[in-house]
């Protein structure tokens, strides 16, 4: 967090300058002490007594006197300005703690041009403000037009400093984007295991769909991130304020794509092997007890009857992208029942226990556990 310099604190802490604060009454020069006021100044000899209206036009200063009068006020008004040239030119001598001050913000700048932060539009505006400010600073002729410019300086390293934290913000865009490639990487990685698994298990065809939704979202992510980079060169108060969002999405996208992907590479498993073996073995038991003319298959035979049909509905639903695993999971769920009933009914007929009959089933999807990406969770706020 850079620390928040305040003009005065600038100036007096940091340069032991002492300037005027906004508002507080600036010293004013006027004639020397001891220089008559001529606006005041009483005639040498005075009025004559008891003329009214003062003395008559033949009865004024002589030339000599007028002469002396203009001499003084002349002299007055070069003692005048003679005091304020001195006052500006030791006024001035504060001019180069202003410099240093603005020195400091353009150093400011380049340490974090150094941590990767581009210098924003806005912040390259507060320069030249800065700069216009060291411009005038320097032409300035006079104490008012002096003491104005002080005063102003306040303003301008409030307005630089906000926009230096802005700064600061995109100094912290290196390690972003290093941990978002990372993230990239990774679930690219997953996308290509998850494909060879399919093509292993001859199942790739059936997860078209989910595979191209998987690496569309990744694309996505991708161009999210360029997007990203080049935004945080103008507006990076906007890109972090949001950035938790982008990090967001890598989370939805192992929880929704990579989830589905996993439980329809083990539901397909299942139909392609495991239910397969498990209607087969009903449909022998109950042959193999017909030849036995004591025992009633009846509901036998209806049972795997009904396994049939709810496995055919299990390929049915399995055949293309599994866009709900849950009615397939349901289903599943519905053919184990049959099978418990079978293996009660079977045990009632045969007094034998039929438990090598159950198939090894998926978890269902809520039972997956995905593991994200170390640290992912810390990135999303």
């Amino acid at each position: 967090m850079l620390k928040k310099l305040s003009f005065y604190s600038l100036l007096t802490a940091a340069f032991g300058l002492a300037v005027l604060a906004p508002g507080a009454q600036a010293q004013t020069y006027g004639p020397p002490a001891g220089l008559p006021d001529f606006s005041q100044m009483n005639i040498p000899g005075g009025l004559p007594g008891g003329m009214p209206g003062g003395l008559p036009a033949n009865m004024g200063p002589s030339a000599e006197q007028s002469a002396k009068f203009e001499e003084m006020q002349r002299k007055g008004e070069e003692m005048q300005k003679e005091a304020e040239k001195k006052a500006f030119k030791k006024m001035s001598k504060n001019n180069n703690q202003f410099e240093k001050g603005v020195k400091i913000i353009k150093t400011q700048v380049k340490k974090l041009n150094k941590k990767g932060a581009p210098t924003t539009p806005e912040m390259q505006a507060e320069i030249a403000k800065l700069d216009d400010f060291l411009a005038k600073l320097k032409a300035a002729t006079g104490i008012e037009e002096l003491q104005a410019l002080y005063e102003s300086f306040s303003d301008l390293v409030d307005s630089a400093q906000e926009k230096l934290q802005i700064m600061s913000k995109a100094a912290k865009w290196p390690s972003v984007e290093k941990q978002a490639n990372n993230l990239l990487a990774k679930l690219t990685k997953e996308s290509a295991s998850l494909k060879a698994k399919a093509a292993k298990k001859n199942i790739a065809d059936d997860l078209t769909t989910s595979f191209t939704e998987l690496d569309q979202a990744i694309a996505e992510q991708k161009a999210t991130l360029k997007t990203l980079k080049t935004q945080v060169k103008t507006d990076p108060d906007t890109v972090f304020d949001n950035i938790g969002d982008y990090f967001d999405k890598f989370r939805d996208i192992y929880e929704n794509n990579v989830r589905e992907i996993n439980a329809s590479l083990d539901l397909r498993k299942a139909v392609k092997t495991e239910l397969p073996k498990f209607i087969s073995g009903l449909d022998k038991r109950v042959k193999s007890l017909a030849k036995n003319k004591k025992i009633n298959t009846a509901e036998l035979k209806a049972m795997v009857a009904e396994a049939n049909a709810k496995f055919a509905s299990i390929k049915t639903m399995t055949a293309g992208k599994i866009s709900d695993l849950e009615p397939v999971v349901t289903a599943i769920d519905e053919l184990t029942d049959i099978g418990t009933k079978f293996e009660d009914k079977w045990e009632a007929l045969t007094g034998q226990d039929n438990n090598s009959l159950m198939p090894k089933l998926p978890d269902t999807p809520n039972d997956y556990k995905i593991n994200l990406p170390t640290g992912l969770n810390s990135l999303i706020k």
